[in-house]
């Protein structure tokens, strides 16, 4: 049997546009509406006496979620890999020139609260930890 196209055209968009899907570059399906926007905190790593400052933003484009995550708002890196769920994130970012090149994120969302495992690697080795984002008021409908 054979789809109509418009009918073919819907089953492709509804597939492409679901979330969860995996993208492996900068953008990801449509998010929970309770992700967009800048979040806050900080991580916890066993290697480190303080914790080190988070920031992450989610801005909704026409082609999807784009994330990106820093220390603060000014220098903020792509999030990669990025998988979005309705109750998580998962992705990761590269600090160009930074000495822990790479972080690893696995959050679950809980309202204004992203929260989960962190990894933090590079060629020295790798070190979990555990990061905690609360949405800034700003954003919160």
């Amino acid at each position: 049997m054979r789809l109509p196209p418009l009918v073919l055209v819907s089953v492709v968009l509804a597939a492409l546009l679901s979330p969860g899907i995996d993208t492996p570059g900068l953008t990801a399906p449509a998010a929970p509406p309770v992700l967009v926007g800048d979040w806050s905190g900080e991580m916890r790593l066993p290697n480190s006496h303080d914790p080190l400052p988070l920031y992450m933003v989610f801005t909704a484009t026409a082609e999807g979620l784009v994330a990106t995550a820093g220390p603060n708002a000014a220098t903020q890196y792509p999030m990669r890999d990025l998988s979005i769920t309705d109750t998580s994130v998962r992705g990761w970012v590269q600090a160009p020139g930074a000495v822990h090149d790479r972080f690893t994120f696995d959050l679950t969302i809980a309202a204004s609260r992203l929260e989960g495992p962190v990894v933090m690697s590079n060629d020295l080795g790798s070190w979990e930890g555990v990061a905690v984002v609360t949405r800034l008021e700003k954003d919160v409908p």
